[in-house]
């Protein structure tokens, strides 16, 4: 891992011909992710009362409180990747996680709202997709590394290198 990686510096990544400063996420724009899940737990269970009783509707409401509490981005990305038996990975890999993690990337190096991302990558998913990984990628440097490792083992073990093939 070099320098840029372990201080966490932008990298530029190209969109349609626009040069865009992605920084890796920090441990508060994690948090800020895993409030953003919790909050659609319940407001998903307030919105789904209508015309109940006020007992049925502390039930419900403690039980989202208590699901959503226990949603952690932390458990969902030990490893180095989003795991999707993690609940937490439905909402990072949602079109809106996806999207509020590109912007929680780009915002430390310009003002930017999660209004302007969804029109500047508009129906493009494959994009979306894209940049989202570029966003994990440098967000979690294992990830590259663990890749890396890989390739130069596979050189180790008697494949040419291409510094040494001429």
């Amino acid at each position: 891992m070099g320098l840029a990686e372990s201080t966490g510096a932008p990298v530029e990544y190209e969109f349609n011909d626009e040069k865009i400063m992605l920084s890796p996420l920090t441990f508060l724009d994690w948090g800020k992710l895993e409030q953003w899940m919790r909050s659609q737990v319940i407001s998903a269970a307030a919105a789904s009362l209508n015309d109940i009783s006020a007992d049925k509707w502390s039930t419900v409401m403690k039980a989202a409180n208590w699901t959503a509490a226990r949603l952690s981005v932390t458990k969902c990305l030990l490893g180095g990747s989003v795991d999707e038996d993690k609940e937490p990975a439905v909402f990072l890999r949602s079109i809106e996680g996806m999207l509020r993690m590109i912007l929680l990337s780009m915002q430390h190096e310009r003002k930017i709202d999660l209004s302007e991302i969804s029109a500047l990558l508009g129906s493009d998913m494959e994009s979306l997709v894209d940049m989202w990984a570029k966003v994990m990628d440098i967000s979690m440097p294992s990830r590259e590394s663990d890749k890396n490792d890989e390739d130069e083992s596979k050189n180790a073990q008697g494949t040419e290198s291409p510094e040494t093939s001429t």
